[in-house]
């Protein structure tokens, strides 16, 4: 999928976050020719109260086409090619427990002819779920992540909600790595606002094999406890307010209002996407951010918008996104102090 595949297919999203994705993926070849492909799939989205909805998709924050000059990146690969197991992927220390604690065994399998899919793990959030899927397909490659296509299956996921409660939106990503001489894979589900923790969950993998078009479902119940902590901070920062910060085990997110400029075309107004810059745990340690670290697939934020406000938020990986003298932390929400967005520091302990 290019880049102009993703906005067609997500023509129903502000432009602004449209942008935003775009700030990302701008400096990269296109995911064709990467072999990592990212997925919107939209379910039927409440429309009562407020007048659009948008989700942003989520997107490969890797940038491929620097990976061999940032060094930062290239830690991370050899990281995760020296070692095995799911919490290696993320490339970065996590002396406290934080992820360990946070995987739930899965261990589904479906079978296509001779090839096996099999959900292994999952880390568990409140909204969002981290799903790791082996297959027994033999590929040659280091270990780590692959960066070139290899068998070309359309793999998606969400929660199985009530027939009342199906107008939730997901947010899909996908990358692919390599571990023992295998091809696996990566897989986010991610919602908005919407408690996963309890919910009847579904991976779909579509694709062909063996000349045969193919369509097969993994199932199982999610059965964890999420953490998740909602503080109001309600700071004005140039045209944002933002709201609140919500911190759970595996991101933090700001939620923020600004007045709404219904315009199009050239005169189109482009507002920038709130920075974070650093935050401060209860030791006095100073942690800096990088999008491109972590996970390769994760969600960027969402937006709705009425007559006169738009109502968002932007996501910050806490699982691999920080960083201290260029060593990666897995991050404990619960010790964040404060936060420093584009200069101005925030307290919320």
């Amino acid at each position: 999928m290019t880049e102009y595949d993703l906005n067609k297919a997500l023509n129903n999203i502000d432009e602004r976050l449209i942008e935003e994705a775009e700030e990302v993926l701008g400096n990269r070849p296109s995911e064709k020719k990467q072999g990592i492909r990212h997925v919107a799939v939209k379910g039927n989205v409440r429309r009562r109260t407020l007048r659009v909805v948008l989700t942003a998709a989520c997107v490969v924050v890797l940038l491929v086409g620097t990976v061999a000059a940032s060094g930062l990146v290239q830690k991370v690969i050899e990281n995760v090619r020296k070692q095995n197991g799911m919490v290696t992927l993320v490339g970065s220390q996590d002396e406290e427990g934080v992820i360990e604690e946070a995987v739930v065994p899965i261990d589904q399998t479906v079978e296509i002819d001779d090839l096996t899919f099999t959900v292994e793990n999952i880390i568990g959030d409140a909204e969002v779920v981290f799903a790791e899927i082996s297959t027994n397909y033999q590929i040659d490659e280091p270990e780590g992540y692959v960066l070139k296509p290899v068998l070309g299956f359309n793999i998606s996921g969400k929660a199985l909600f009530p027939e009342e409660e199906t107008d939730y939106g997901v947010m899909n990503g996908l990358a692919q790595f390599c571990r023992d001489g295998k091809l696996w894979y990566m897989l986010t589900i991610s919602y908005n606002n919407v408690d996963i923790s309890h919910a009847d969950m579904m991976v779909e993998i579509k694709g062909k094999w063996n000349d045969t078009q193919v369509d097969r479902v993994i199932e199982w119940k999610n059965d964890y406890e999420p953490k998740k902590e909602t503080i109001a901070v309600n700071q004005q920062l140039g045209d944002y307010l933002i709201t609140n910060v919500v911190l759970s085990t595996t991101r933090m997110e700001l939620q923020y209002e600004i007045e709404s400029v219904r315009t199009s075309g050239q005169d189109a107004v482009v507002r920038h996407k709130l920075l974070l810059d650093s935050i401060k745990l209860d030791d006095g340690t100073v942690l800096q951010y990088n999008e491109i670290n972590g996970f390769m697939v994760q969600a960027l934020g969402y937006a709705s918008e009425d007559d006169t406000k738009t109502f968002g938020g932007r996501y910050f990986n806490l699982i691999g996104g920080f960083s201290t003298g260029g060593v990666v932390k897995v991050v404990p929400f619960e010790r964040i102090k404060s936060i420093v967005v584009e200069g101005v520091e925030i307290t919320i302990r």
